[in-house]
């Protein structure tokens, strides 16, 4: 049994476009199990998956739970590293914290170059947990440059921003970045 929220048409959402998703707190772990067995158990794509809201265990446990195929999944954990001196995982890169943009960058160009997967999509958990992090400035700046290198590679991108705590400055300097803008 899949347990996910079935709120967005994915018809819509081409295989190597950069998609932001403005998410209602209230349905947030919902939406994002929805977007991720899309892009890895129906389109078979390999994963780098940014969590900066929760660590890459609970993710993972909770993604595994949705019936997503978490061993396509390769994670950059920006949570863990502040709260212990996290256990090594195979496939997860532990950054100190959400503010290490540049490890964070590194991080990502390393996992799509080394994931055996043809076709891939980052999901970033997400830009609102960034901005508690980091100034509104630097995180579109970071996002921007981000974009512009899935892009380079050809690789799928979904951003998740909660709705109620989105910065509207912040939203609108991506939203000119992005292909789509999907508010559910």
């Amino acid at each position: 049994m899949v347990l996910v929220a079935k709120k967005i048409d994915f018809s819509s959402i081409a295989e190597d476009q950069i998609t932001l998703f403005i998410v209602p707190a209230k349905d947030y772990v919902d939406i994002n199990n929805e977007i991720l067995y899309y892009f890895i158990n129906m389109n078979k794509m390999g994963c780098i998956y940014v969590a900066a809201n929760k660590p890459a265990r609970l993710v993972n446990k909770i993604l595994e739970n949705a019936k997503v195929k978490t061993e396509k999944i390769w994670y950059i954990d920006c949570v863990s590293g502040r709260v212990s001196s996290p256990q090594r995982i195979e496939k997860v890169i532990f950054l100190e914290t959400p503010r290490d943009l540049t490890n964070m960058s590194i991080a990502i160009t390393n996992f799509v170059k080394n994931m055996p997967e043809k076709s891939k999509m980052l999901f970033v958990d997400s830009l609102t947990t960034l901005t508690i992090h980091n100034d509104i400035s630097t995180i579109a700046k970071f996002t921007h440059f981000i974009i512009n290198q899935a892009r380079n590679w050809g690789i799928s991108m979904a951003l998740i921003s909660i709705e109620e705590e989105a910065e509207a400055e912040l939203i609108n300097k991506i939203s000119i970045i992005v292909d789509k803008v999907i508010k559910l």
